[in-house]
């Protein structure tokens, strides 16, 4: 199963739909502090063609492929663009900011 870290997007909102397979989204409350472990406070599972939205106001969120064996593949749309989210470690709440790259932005190649 590959996992995606817990994380944030920060002042942008996130569109994810599905397009191949099946994936766990899992969402979390904001870490309490340093050390407290972080607690999953629901999840579900989109198939294919499903749409998911993700913004800040909402909480923290983890996606990962429910199949050992089968590809999953999602288009995520970020309104604006961002260039940075913060990852949290699910057993101690650490948060760590993390630089984001693309193929593209606005359209013209990186």
């Amino acid at each position: 199963m590959i996992t995606d870290d817990i994380h944030d997007h920060p002042k942008s909102d996130c569109f994810m739909k599905i397009l191949q397979g099946d994936v766990k989204e899992a969402l979390f409350d904001w870490p309490k502090g340093e050390g407290c472990k972080m607690t999953e406070r629901f999840h579900t599972t989109l198939k294919e063609n499903q749409v998911s939205f993700m913004d800040d106001s909402i909480g923290l969120h983890r996606v990962e492929n429910v199949s050992d064996t089968k590809c999953a593949v999602s288009l995520h749309v970020y309104i604006p663009p961002i260039d940075r989210c913060d990852i949290f470690d699910e057993l101690t709440g650490h948060m760590t900011t993390i630089k984001l790259d693309y193929d593209s932005r606005y359209g013209v190649r990186t």
